[in-house]
């Protein structure tokens, strides 16, 4: 009985007070920004703002710099319908990172006020660039077209080259109201052995998005210009404009794109008219999860009407993370079909072609930057009377990637 009842109160003396029980949990959840959010968001989902706000406070307190932001947008957002308006716009004034999602939940929660003001904010660079080889079983084939022959194969011609990209995005001018935006996309193919295919492909834009309000929309709209040589000799420049409208609250938006552009080629009777209407839906979390699905309508000029054409594609991508040290899985696939103009004396002809890559990224001792391996196939198919020759290539890319820069969303 005594040995009962020591074990009783002992259990009693270490045992924690409701409120230290509280506490704990709290100082516990705060240890790290996904906790915080996590605690924060159950927090708001029961009801309890105050709480809420308290949880995310303490983790600002804690953390502070741009790699919290999403956490001093979701405190903006509680502090708005809290009825702290004034605050909550601070918040979203300080920070100079975050997502679509947290950006779009930050205005959605305090209305008008968050985006009546004119006061700067935003401007900023983004981009990513790789550096790598790669190797294609038909270089030849992924590039030029042969015609079929009946009982003789198609040429095919292996080859290995350096691949590199640049894709840089940044804003200017930006205020609550909107911004200025400027991008430039560079892809270059430049052989080493086999097949030679050397190829740099480059697009420069200047333009204005504005916010139009709650739900996460967005009107943009500028200028577009591009220039594509092969094998040292320019191939095709082309200038026009370009608009996109986004929607789109939470973790997903929708994104509608439209592009139209002249195309002058050189020597060549492409010249005309190229447009482009694609929409996509893109979805992103906080833990580096994103995917794109999307659909496209393409329609072509061209002086000879055979090198016109009407089509469309479908895509999809996605980059999920597979281990916590920042190691992921990247995928990306493309579907396009074109009908070619109908010209007298030749037949009709319809092209399809179809492009897989997966791929794992693994980081480097050096921030922001990750070795990727992938595998690739691009395969083209002519319908049987086009007299053109279909191809098939297998692949692999080695590449270096590097991401820079941040901008708010």
């Amino acid at each position: 009985m005594v040995a009962a009842t020591l074990i009783c109160t002992g259990g009693a003396a270490w045992a924690q007070e409701p409120g230290e029980a509280d506490l704990d949990a709290l100082i516990s959840a705060t240890e790290s920004d996904s906790g915080a959010l996590a605690l924060a968001r159950r927090q708001a989902g029961n009801g309890d703002l105050t709480g809420a706000a308290v949880t995310l406070e303490r983790s600002l307190l804690l953390r502070s710099g741009p790699s919290s932001d999403h956490v001093r947008l979701y405190y903006a957002s509680i502090l708005c319908r809290l009825g702290d308006t004034r605050r909550g716009i601070y918040q979203t004034t300080i920070a100079s990172g975050g997502d679509d999602a947290a950006w779009s939940e930050a205005r959605q929660a305090c209305g008008q006020a968050a985006s009546s003001g004119e006061t700067t904010r935003g401007n900023g660079v983004v981009g990513r660039a790789t550096l790598g080889v790669g190797y294609q079983s038909d270089a030849r084939g992924a590039m030029v077209i042969e015609f079929e022959v009946p009982g003789f194969p198609a040429t095919t011609e292996e080859g290995w080259a350096v691949l590199g990209t640049l894709d840089v995005d940044g804003r200017f001018a930006a205020r609550r109201s909107g911004h200025g935006y400027a991008g430039v996309n560079v892809q270059t193919n430049q052989s080493i052995s086999g097949f030679d295919g050397d190829f740099i492909i480059g697009e420069a834009r200047l333009g204005y998005a504005r916010y139009l309000g709650g739900g996460g929309q967005k009107l943009s709209g500028g200028a577009v210009v591009g220039h594509a040589n092969l094998q040292g000799d320019g191939i095709v420049t082309e200038y026009g404009g370009q608009a996109e409208y986004q929607w789109g609250t939470g973790d997903g938006r929708w994104r509608l794109n439209a592009e139209a552009v002249h195309q002058d080629y050189e020597g060549s009777s492409r010249d005309g008219g190229k447009y482009d209407l694609a929409i996509r839906y893109l979805r992103s979390t906080g833990d580096d999860r994103a995917w794109m699905i999307g659909a496209a309508l393409e329609l072509k000029d061209a002086e000879y009407d055979a090198l016109g054409y009407f089509g469309g594609r479908v895509f999809a991508a996605a980059q999920i993370p597979i281990r916590e040290n920042g190691t992921y899985f990247t995928g990306s696939a493309v579907l396009r079909m074109v009908d070619y103009g109908d010209a007298m004396f030749l037949p009709d002809r319809r092209e399809r072609r179809a492009h897989l890559r997966a791929g794992i990224g693994i980081p480097t001792p050096y921030e922001n930057l990750f070795v990727e391996a992938a595998i690739t196939h691009s395969a083209r198919w002519f319908n049987e009377n086009s007299g053109f020759a279909s191809s098939n290539s297998t692949g692999g890319e080695l590449r270096l990637v590097y991401r820079f820069g941040q901008v708010r969303q």
